[in-house]
């Protein structure tokens, strides 16, 4: 059965990540998850990604390829955002710091133009 190695969250325990193969390891893109053709051929790498991050290990599963939806419709993700009481504040600190960073470089005409 084709398998792949996933991250999950600790909160809601939503995949984060998959296993790619590449050099940095990890993918928020479910299409590009290396797929293994079982899971004897996927358990070595488990278990180096696990020594590789111990505090994430718990977290770091074989799991059956992915093709279900990866995230929960956009109305309860909506109401999840609006019920985080710092995310105003937050988003616009974010704002004012770019807005600050492209008035900061004189020679950012391109991020000037993307941002205005």
């Amino acid at each position: 059965m084709p398998c792949c190695i996933t991250l999950r969250s600790r909160t809601d325990a939503l995949i984060t990540g998959w296993y790619d193969g590449s050099e940095s390891r990890w993918s928020t893109d479910r299409y590009r998850q290396k797929v293994f053709d079982n899971k004897r051929d996927a358990r070595p790498v488990c278990d180096e990604l696990r020594s590789l991050c111990p505090g994430n290990a718990e977290v770091i599963n074989i799991e059956a390829e992915q093709n279900e939806p990866i995230s929960p419709p956009a109305e309860s993700r909506a109401n999840f955002i609006s019920s985080l009481p710092g995310l105003t504040i937050f988003s616009a600190r974010v704002s004012w710091a770019a807005s600050a960073f492209v008035s900061a470089c004189p020679s950012s005409d391109f991020l000037r133009q993307r941002a205005g």
